[in-house]
């Protein structure tokens, strides 16, 4: 049976101890799932091809062949789309755009 993985992936500023996403990563990792909750560089000003790559290698660390969940927040959510949008193959079974900018 397939494990269940999730990634949250924060917006501008990060995601600090009081955030919801916070808690949901703690709430995900007690019920044992597998969660990758990454702090990206310099979140308070972020460069896009730096979050890319770091996106990229937090993929490879999801175990082949679990079921993936992805959560975004914020700037996150667009992240999130400018990944998936270089790829030609499915990448998740769930994500969750939560509050994405306008």
């Amino acid at each position: 049976m397939n494990q269940q993985s999730f990634i949250i992936i924060h917006g501008l500023g990060g995601s600090g101890p009081d955030h919801w996403q916070t808690w949901l990563a703690e709430e995900l990792t007690r019920k044992n799932y597998h969660v990758q909750y990454p702090t990206f560089t310099n979140f308070d000003s972020p460069n896009k091809s730096v979050w890319l790559k770091e996106l990229s290698a937090i993929l490879r660390r999801i175990p082949e062949g679990n079921d993936l969940t992805v959560i975004t927040h914020s700037l996150g959510c667009l992240l999130w789309l400018h990944y998936a949008s270089t790829l030609n193959k499915p990448i998740a079974n769930r994500v969750i755009l939560v509050a994405p900018p306008s």
